[in-house]
Order: structure tokens, then C-alpha cells, then sequence
């Protein structure tokens, strides 16, 4: 809301992308990470059989906002002009608010309990304490405005622990090699996959489409995000292909359309990509719980996805006026689109590569465990035929 009152120009780049939830395409500001990274973290503790289907759910609603949204900016920026429908996009941003008030965290990650039980154990210690005793005289008479020491270090006990426990991370995640390939890979994928937003609009109107094509483009590609994700989330429960090749299967898909874009020039060019990038690159928010839970367990999920979408808002920060100086430098987005695509063709390399290498380990570790088990077995009947 504040956007539709600044000014300057370096104001509205702070409170819009610093401090603003933005589109939920997005991965930046601070909005948006206090938003879904635990809405789409709480989901996967509260359904097992069904996980990725609820994941697909949840993320799907983002493609609803893709459909819907185009349509809503355009309608207001054209009645009510920029700063009347930013107002308008704050006051509905803020009901958020109402519906994060009906999230409850779930059992495995309540840890903050202990802490507030502590507190209420010592202040309660510290009630009796001041009581006052026929028995034992002192010689210094208690205050109203003076805080004993036992009090005073309670509360520091206190924050102390909701700090360690709200903080908390593990931070050993970071040797994992796979975790870290993983974490680029996906850094990737955001950068191609957020640029097509702003890339895609300024391509097709080079190609003299109207605003209007332009948005109807856009909801395209929203409206089959929408059936992608639920529809890759059964798929994913029903374990037919692995979370890992959907994905590199999907980013192989992304970038080889993404290097094609700078020769579409008819509407019916860019509406199959719309199509494309609504199921393939779309559906990289529904396999990556997924990925993490196979890979590093459903317990350090919070953790990860912290580390993830951390370090991708770097490489997004870094990334996009990169590819934004790629247009200045070459008057045209080709050279940006070529740069987006080998970046997500590079993605599913590394996570396919990062699959294999770890089946290849697994069937390894497999074959050494079965020859050992079988010597094993050798020695002890040698064993019992000496003894006979």
C-alpha cells in the first residue's frame, strides 16, 4: 500500500521488492519469504500417503493467480490509474494476514513450548519467593520497582530459548554435496523461470502484439499451471517416475523452448510456449519437497527450503539486471533468452547427473553389502564343518 504514495523511484524498489510479498512468482522481498516458505513447508507434516497431492494443491493456487491476476492489474491500472491500484493490490495483500491466523503449526515442529513452559514455572517460583514470611526476618524490605535477579534471568532464559529455537538450523546441511548441486540447480531454475515474466511480455510486444494478447499469454500459462502441479503431484505419489527426473525432465523441456523464443514471431507461437512453461517449468514447485524429504528426510525440510529459496533470491538478485544488461548492450532479448535457456538445460543436467551418481552409489553399496553377507555365510559353515 505504501507504493501508491512513494515518489523516487529507489522508495518504490525497497518497499516493493525489498520489504512487499510480490507476485507469488516471485522469490523475492521479505513478504513472500515469511509467507511461503512455511505454508508450503507446514503442508508436507500433515499428510504422508498423499504429500506431493497436497503440495500440488497448495502451489496450484499460484497458477489460479497467474490466471486471474493479469486481468485484475490490468482492469485497475486502467480505471483507477498506478498508485490507485497499488492501494487496492495492498488492502488485498493484507488478507493474508487473516488467513495465516489459521495455520497451526504442526506437532514435530513445535519447539518453542518448552521455552514458554520454563518461563511460566520460574515466574511462577519467583510469585512464591516474594511472598512475604512471619518467619524469617530480613533487613531488606522489597520494592515495587525493583526486579530480583531470579526474575531478571528468567526473562533472559527465556529469550534466550525461543531465539536458539526459532533460529535454530543445521547448519551441517552445507556439506552435503548433493544438497549444495541441488540448491544451484534450483537457483537456476527460479532465475529462468521468474524472468519469463517480464522477458515473454517485452518479447511479444517487439513482435507488435497488443496488451491485451500479452495478458491473455499470461493467463495461459497460469491457467495450466493450475492442472500441471496437481497432476505432476499424483503422479508423484503413485510413484511411477522419480521426483529428480520429472524435474530434470521438465527443466531439459523449459530451456530448449526458452532458446526457441527469439524465432517465434506469430501469437500462436507464444501460446504454445505459454503452455509449455505452465506444465513443465511450473511444476518444479510441486516435486521439490519431494526432492528434499527423499533425499534429506522430512525433519531437516524447514531447514533446506530455508537454504534453498536463500540462496536463490541471491543468484535472482544478481541475475536478473544481468540479463537485463544483456538487452541494453544488444538492443534485443535474444542473447538473454539464449543465457536463460543453457541455464536451465544446466540445471537438469546437474540434477540428473546427481540422481544417477546416487543410484550408482546405492546399487554399489547393495552389491558389497550382499558379498559380505554371503562371506559371512562361507566362514561360518567352515567354521561349523571344522568343528564336525
Amino acid at each position: 500500500m505504501y507504493n501508491s504514495i512513494v515518489t523516487d523511484i529507489w522508495m518504490m524498489t525497497i518497499t516493493y521488492s525489498l520489504l512487499g510479498a510480490k507476485h507469488c512468482l516471485s522469490t523475492a522481498g521479505i513478504g513472500l519469504g515469511l509467507t511461503y516458505v512455511p505454508c508450503t513447508t507446514i503442508v508436507n507434516f500433515y499428510f504422508e500417503k498423499r504429500r506431493s497431492f497436497a503440495n500440488g494443491v497448495v502451489v496450484s493456487a499460484s497458477g489460479v493467480g497467474g490466471f486471474a491476476f493479469p486481468y485484475l492489474y490490468r482492469f485497475l491500472f486502467d480505471k483507477y490509474g498506478l498508485r490507485g491500484g497499488l492501494l487496492i493490490l495492498g488492502g488485498f495483500m493484507m488478507n493474508m494476514c487473516i488467513f495465516a491466523s489459521l495455520l497451526r503449526q504442526p506437532f514435530r515442529l513445535s519447539t518453542i513450548t518448552d521455552a514458554y513452559k520454563n518461563e511460566k514455572h520460574q515466574k511462577c517460583e519467583y510469585s512464591q519467593k516474594r511472598k512475604p514470611s512471619l518467619l524469617i526476618e530480613t533487613d531488606e524490605t522489597p520494592t515495587e520497582d525493583k526486579i530480583p535477579e531470579t526474575y531478571s534471568n528468567s526473562a533472559k532464559q527465556w529469550f534466550r530459548n525461543v531465539f536458539n529455537n526459532v533460529f535454530k538450523f543445521d547448519w551441517k546441511l552445507l556439506r552435503n554435496i548433493r544438497l549444495n548441486l541441488f540448491i544451484l540447480a534450483f537457483s537456476f531454475a527460479m532465475l529462468g523461470y521468474g524472468s519469463i515474466f517480464y522477458m515473454l511480455p517485452a518479447q511479444m510486444h517487439v513482435n507488435g502484439q497488443g496488451k491485451q494478447v500479452i495478458v491473455f499469454a499470461l493467463s495461459l500459462l497460469g491457467i495450466c499451471e493450475v492442472f500441471s502441479r496437481i497432476i505432476v503431484g499424483m503422479i508423484v505419489d503413485a510413484k511411477i517416475i522419480s521426483p529428480h527426473m520429472i524435474f530434470s525432465f521438465s527443466m531439459l523441456i523449459s530451456g530448449i523452448s526458452m532458446v526457441l523464443v527469439p524465432y517465434m514471431t506469430a501469437l500462436m507461437h507464444f501460446c504454445i510456449f505459454s503452455v509449455i512453461v505452465g506444465i513443465f517449468p511450473g511444476s518444479m514447485f510441486t516435486v521439490l519437497p519431494a526432492i528434499v524429504i527423499e533425499d534429506l528426510g522430512l525433519n531437516n525440510l524447514p531447514s533446506v527450503f530455508g537454504l534453498v529459496f536463500f540462496f536463490s533470491a541471491i543468484i535472482n538478485v544478481l541475475g536478473h539486471p544481468l540479463l537485463g544488461w544483456l538487452k541494453d548492450i544488444s538492443g534485443k532479448w535474444n542473447i538473454s533468452f539464449f543465457v536463460i535457456g543453457g541455464l536451465l538445460m544446466t540445471s537438469s543436467g546437474i540434477v540428473f547427473v546427481n540422481k544417477i551418481s546416487s543410484l550408482l552409489r546405492a546399487g554399489k553399496f547393495k552389491e558389497n553389502k550382499e558379498t559380505t553377507e554371503i562371506k559371512d555365510t562361507e566362514e561360518k559353515e567352515m567354521m561349523l564343518t571344522t568343528e564336525k
